[in-house]
């Protein structure tokens, strides 16, 4: 018996050394920068609307990005680093990357459950020279040792007169390589960076 009561607790100090501690994980988005090729001065206006059913319906935080297992598969959500709703996170993600290259650029937070046409009327009315309008349909991951993503985002940038310029749409599921010795570090690094990729949508 005492040696059953060894190897269990073996293998539950092995759990806990491998998949660290999947409570109060955090990813941070609003940082999240990319290196966009376009340059320029003329004031951006971003809004973003977060679509997510569990959302919406108030069963997920508005914070909310996924979920990280723990080491017997039990999932614990996680949220944003900066405690803003994530399609806020978004928005200023995408304002960042922006002002790195000289862009007036400033978010239109837009409350959780506006419609999408409420939405993107609220940003065009900032007449800004440029509007970039994102709709997150879906975002989620879920970590384990490897990472699964789940995402359907949809980027449209309109002109001064409010014609639509360049439009971007990223959607997928799939696995991305984690870590066993420690997930929640690989999946803050490698969630974060499927945004930076996204923001590649308004270089035009």
């Amino acid at each position: 018996m005492k040696h059953c009561l060894s190897n269990l607790f073996s293998i539950g100090v092995i759990s806990i050394l491998a998949y660290g501690c999947a409570v109060g994980n955090k990813y941070q988005f609003a940082d999240v920068t990319a290196n966009i090729q376009a340059a320029n001065k003329i004031y951006v206006a971003v809004a973003t609307i977060d679509q997510r059913q569990t959302v919406v319906t108030g069963e997920s935080p508005a914070d909310y990005v996924g979920m990280q297992r723990g080491g017997f598969g039990n999932p614990w959500n996680v949220t944003t680093y900066s405690g803003l709703p994530f399609a806020d996170a978004v928005s200023k993600s995408i304002c960042q990357s922006l002002k790195q290259k000289g862009f007036d650029a400033k978010s239109v937070f837009i409350k959780l459950g506006t419609s999408e046409k409420a939405a993107l009327k609220q940003l065009l009315a900032k007449q800004a020279e440029r509007s970039i309008f994102v709709n997150i349909k879906q975002w989620e991951s879920d970590t384990y040792s490897n990472i699964g993503l789940t995402y359907d985002l949809a980027l449209t940038v309109f002109n001064a007169g409010a014609s639509v310029i360049a439009q971007s749409i990223a959607k997928d599921t799939a696995t991305i390589p984690g870590s066993f010795m420690n997930p929640p570090a690989a999946a803050r690094r490698e969630v974060p960076a499927t945004l930076e990729r996204f923001h590649k949508g308004y270089d035009a």
